[in-house]
């Protein structure tokens, strides 16, 4: 995986930690995600999504988007592997500390060659700002998270191309009364919508956790993807 200019679908891979980022004070990464119990590490794959006996089941396994999140025993993001559908490394995140706070989000290719580093300035508790340099150190993004009730609740962010700004976006962020992400929209700065999504939680495990889950883009019957979640608990 090699990445020169900062592209727009490279920034989805980094949202993960971003959504994370806020605070490693009062509250743990696993309560960011939502999670319950003692995660250790959690395993997610992405298929296809194809109807069975009259239900939905995995399909064919999609050939990226996978990832495997390891957390420390508090309950903090160790690294997250980001895979191909033969479970092999494409890039990798991790986090750097200072004072119990995200202070840099720092992601390497396959080889541990750096791609992307993202330096995090807390401005409050419910938010920080955000500038992503590429590997030649040049500013590509710039923006804002914003947190509430130990979510995020929007990304705004900016791109920079040569110097110059070349998009505009937001990202929203709406979750169920259990803390599970139901919907995100990402709209640019005309207010055109690039990117909707609609979640549906199929299965959970013993530790309420989700197991199973339905991707819908925009207001489609037919769900784009399947996401299955496998879990290791302390």
């Amino acid at each position: 995986m090699t990445i020169g200019k900062f592209s727009h679908s490279f920034f989805i891979l980094v949202i993960l930690g971003l959504l994370i980022s806020c605070s490693h004070n009062r509250n743990n990464d696993r309560g960011k995600l939502g999670l319950n119990g003692d995660v250790k590490f959690f395993f997610e794959r992405q298929y296809e999504a194809e109807m069975k006996f009259g239900n939905w089941q995995e399909g064919d396994i999609e050939n990226y988007g996978h990832n495997k999140v390891y957390f420390t025993k508090d309950g903090f993001i160790e690294f997250i592997d980001y895979l191909n559908d033969e479970d092999e490394l494409t890039s990798k995140y991790v986090p750097e500390l200072k004072d119990g706070k995200v202070v840099k989000e720092i992601y390497y290719d396959e080889d541990g060659e750096l791609l992307y580093i993202n330096e995090i300035n807390h401005i409050s508790k419910k938010e920080l700002k955000f500038v992503g340099y590429n590997k030649d150190g040049e500013k590509v993004s710039e923006g804002i998270s914003i947190f509430g009730n130990n979510r995020i609740e929007k990304i705004k962010h900016k791109e920079f191309e040569d110097g110059k700004v070349s998009g505009e976006f937001t990202t929203t962020f709406e979750y169920d009364q259990d803390g599970n992400l139901i919907v995100q929209k990402e709209v640019n700065k005309s207010g055109e919508i690039l990117q909707h999504y609609r979640y549906e939680y199929l299965s959970f495990d013993t530790n309420n956790n989700w197991t199973k889950r339905l991707e819908y883009s925009s207001d489609s019957d037919k769900p784009d993807r399947i996401t299955i979640r496998e879990y290791e608990y302390y």
